[in-house]
């Protein structure tokens, strides 16, 4: 499940009452936190052609209590450093933004909630430094690889609706101290390096890579936090947000291996728009999650006898009752179609043309993204040129036989890139 939402940006006048103030007390430089330049949140989106965008802000291990007025300091101020108020996807509200234009600012909160400053910037630029207050707390924090007896000692001391923070290299965990203290036992960097591995496999099949390519991996966050009890885990920008009673699937290594509801949310995360349209919101992103249930040797979600079965009756049938879209209408055209029917048809892409094929799938869509002129416009149109293009095949008949329907233009455009015709058996592939 995926939700669009946007971090609020606070100005001076608002509520939360972000001011500059000349005769503010000395901050304690000596506490002061080291932030490196990250990329702009915008140009990492439209660079990998995501929906979705990670996040550009980094933890700082602080948070202030609700309504409690604070400083905060920055040696290198300007409109490249913002102070982010609250976690994506934890607490009532939006995670709140304030511009730190000036060396010092007074801010206060009505919320209150972890602390997070986003610094824009190239790899090359020196990091800024920023100071907070007395009137600032250290939360219970633990950043993968680093002793736990701190953290340990501090989320034992924690009133239970305190916020807790645990990164990784990829990701930043946000949760309640008393969640943590019911379900976080174990090795906890390993779990830890399990999200990182998770997210890794998933980048993996967007064909990204580790080098300084147009196609290598983000360094921005992922954050995973805790919801309200009872709802839907959901995906939007920056964050998956999970159900406070859902969290014992995703807090235990053994969990994460068979959690196909984290896999399915941080697939969300690595969509890209140039090939997705509204119907396939809810298939494509298992192309993700499929690729992880391989990688920890699960058994897959796709089975022979109900999902491969159910698509070769849809395939059976006449040409004009074969609409793709209408897989997931609340009256398909067979019964027990669904979401998983629509997946067998990405999944026979894969089985017919290697694994090579969604990585070069995803490259092609980020070309996309950055020069946008593309005479074939996204959504169905995109995916049956581009899926042509990567597996080196015309796969007007395959796409035909799945009810996509492609008209004259799109048609053109696949004959015009010169290519043998599929494999005629795509359509019998199964897993």
């Amino acid at each position: 499940m995926k939700r669009r939402t946007f971090l609020t940006l606070v100005g001076s006048a608002a509520l939360a009452g972000c001011s500059t103030d000349k005769s503010t007390p000395p901050v304690d430089i000596a506490n002061g936190i080291s932030i490196s330049a990250l990329p702009s949140e915008e140009s990492e989106q439209q660079r990998l052609g995501r929906t979705f965008s990670l996040a550009g802000f980094q933890p700082t291990g602080r948070a202030i209590p609700a309504g409690t007025e604070f400083f905060v300091e920055v040696d290198r101020p300007g409109p490249h450093v913002e102070l982010v108020i609250g976690a994506p996807g934890f607490g009532p509200t939006d995670p709140r933004v304030h511009p730190l234009t000036d060396k010092r600012f007074t801010v206060t909160d009505a919320e209150g909630g972890p602390l997070h400053i986003r610094h824009t910037g190239q790899a090359s630029d020196e990091p800024v430094l920023v100071s907070f207050g007395p009137s600032v707390r250290e939360l219970p924090f633990h950043r993968l690889g680093q002793p736990l007896d701190v953290w340990e000692q501090a989320l034992a001391a924690a009133e239970d609706s305190a916020p807790v923070q645990l990164p990784s290299e990829r990701a930043v965990f946000t949760l309640s101290a008393a969640a943590a203290r019911q379900y976080l036992h174990g090795d906890i960097d390993q779990l830890l390096r399990t999200y990182d591995e998770i997210i890794g496999v998933e980048d993996a099949i967007s064909g990204e890579t580790d080098d300084d390519s147009p196609d290598r991996r983000s360094p921005l966050l992922y954050y995973v936090s805790q919801g309200n009890p009872g709802e839907n885990p959901n995906a939007t920008s920056y964050r998956v947000q999970y159900p406070s009673d859902s969290l014992d699937g995703i807090l235990t290594v053994d969990g994460l291996h068979t959690s196909w509801g984290m896999w399915h949310e941080l697939g969300h995360m690595h969509q890209q728009s140039a090939w997705e349209w509204d119907a396939v919101t809810e298939v494509t992103v298992n192309i993700y999650s499929l690729a992880v249930q391989r990688h920890f040797g699960e058994p897959s979600r796709l089975t022979a006898e109900t999902e491969f079965d159910t698509a070769a009756q849809f395939l059976a049938l006449p040409d004009d009752q074969r609409d793709y879209d209408a897989l997931a209408a609340d009256h398909p055209p067979i019964p027990n179609a669904g979401f998983f029917t629509m997946l067998v048809m990405f999944e026979q892409l894969r089985l017919g043309y290697g694994d090579d094929f969604y990585p070069n799938l995803h490259r092609l869509a980020r070309r996309r993204s950055t020069a946008p002129n593309s005479e074939i416009p996204t959504g169905k149109d995109y995916l049956m040129w581009a899926s042509s293009k990567a597996s080196g095949a015309d796969l007007t008949g395959f796409f035909t036989a799945w009810g996509l329907r492609p008209g004259e233009s799109v048609r053109a455009a696949i004959t015009a890139l010169g290519l043998p015709p599929s494999r005629p058996d795509l359509t019998e592939l199964r897993s």
